[in-house]
Parts: C-alpha cells; structure tokens; sequence
C-alpha cells in the first residue's frame, strides 16, 4: 500500500514488543529507506545486524522463495518493495 509512515509507526511497536522476530525488523529498515530516511534506516539496518547475525538480503529472499513460498502477485509486489527498501538501505 507504499503507506510507509503508518508502517513505520506499527512496525516500531512489533520490533519494540518482539525483538526477535527478524521479518518486523527487515520491514522498518525497508519502511524507512523507502521513505528517504537513511539515517534511520542506516541505524535500523545497524540494529537489525546486531540482533540477528547472520541475515542478509540473499537470506531473507532465500526465506521467502523456499520456506514461505507465494505465489500471488500481491504479495511479491510487496516482497519487491520490501528487497528494494532493504538495498536502499545498504543491506547486502
């Protein structure tokens, strides 16, 4: 829905209430790049690394394409959003 400020608002409050879950954490670093907003995307890519090693931008795409596999159009639209939000912001 590319409506980024209210994501951004929603997905402060899931990271802030389940640090770990990394897809929360992926969607603030896309939300923020996609809004033009690299210095918070720069620390929200920082934060994201810190608390979850080991992801990058092969890995979450490898996660969506082999364990959560979707194929309806909607849903990889967001996907794309969501990688290119994630390059924006400086994630390999």
């Amino acid at each position: 829905m590319k409506n980024y400020d209210d994501a951004i608002l929603w997905l402060r409050k899931s990271v802030a209430e389940r640090p770990t879950v990394w897809f929360s954490r992926a969607h603030l670093v896309s939300a923020f790049a996609l809004t033009g907003n690299g210095a918070d995307a720069a620390a929200a890519l920082k934060d994201f690394s810190n608390a979850l090693p080991g992801y990058s931008l092969a890995r979450i795409q490898d996660i969506y394409l082999k364990e959560i596999p979707n194929k309806d159009p909607a849903f990889q639209k967001t996907l794309q959003e969501l990688y290119k939000g994630l390059q924006q912001a400086g994630m390999k």
